[in-house]
This record gives C-alpha cells, structure tokens and sequence, in this order.
C-alpha cells in the first residue's frame, strides 16, 4: 500500500505537545515507507530538538483574531 504524502513541510509552525502554546518550526520529517505507520517530525524548539513526533500529534496554530 502506497504512503500518504506528509500533511506538514518544513519550515511550517505546528503545535505539538511539547510545545503547547508556542508554535515550533518543523525541521525534519521522517516519511513512512508503509501506509499503515504515520510520518514521524522534529521540531525546532527554544532548548533544542523535540522528540519525534507522530502527524495525528501536531496541529497548525489557530490565528487569533485582531
């Protein structure tokens, strides 16, 4: 079965649980071979890299009204 293409890119600013009111850039993906396991990402936070971090974890922040 064929993978899905990664929701997110690098460069793109998520929330995650590690960083649950700042959003932290992504700075590597690593791509599932196989389309039962999802993508795995790192992000750039203040204090170094996170952990990796599954696609259903990470969401794009909310813009909050001006």
């Amino acid at each position: 079965m064929k993978p899905n293409k990664p929701k997110f890119k690098i460069g793109d600013e998520v929330l995650s649980y590690q960083n649950q009111s700042v959003p932290a850039k992504i700075n590597y993906i690593r791509e599932s071979a196989d389309a039962e396991f999802q993508h795995a990402y790192r992000l750039s936070l203040p204090d170094g890299n996170s952990n990796w971090i599954s696609e259903s974890s990470l969401v794009r922040p909310k813009n909050k009204p001006k």
